[in-house]
């Protein structure tokens, strides 16, 4: 990956999401709810499952921040299952008046 070509970003993700893919896909189901210390806090222990999830929630956290840097600078910002806030916007009053009480 080339850090100034953003062309090699993608790709490299790409490699890296398939890498870590086929890496959890050997894992032992019995390694969820194995105990694993934490680094900041001798004693206390997470489940693998919540290590897991620690995992992805990172990711989004980042997804988040370079999604609100790239409309900031007025780059094309990537909907969130191919649904934009405006069109979601546009479809809640129409679902507020169908559920109304």
């Amino acid at each position: 990956m080339e850090r100034d070509d953003q062309r090699t970003w993608v790709p490299w993700l790409q490699t890296s999401a398939e890498r870590f893919t086929t890496l959890l896909e050997e894992t032992p189901n019995d390694w969820l709810t194995c105990r694993i210390e934490m680094i900041d806090t001798p004693g206390a222990t997470l489940s693998g499952w919540r290590v897991l999830m620690m995992m992805l929630e990172h990711e989004a956290h980042h997804r988040s921040q370079i999604d609100a840097y790239a409309g900031l600078q007025g780059w094309p910002v990537p909907d969130i299952f191919n649904r934009s806030a405006e069109t979601i916007g546009a479809l809640q009053p129409e679902q507020r008046a169908r559920h109304a009480r």
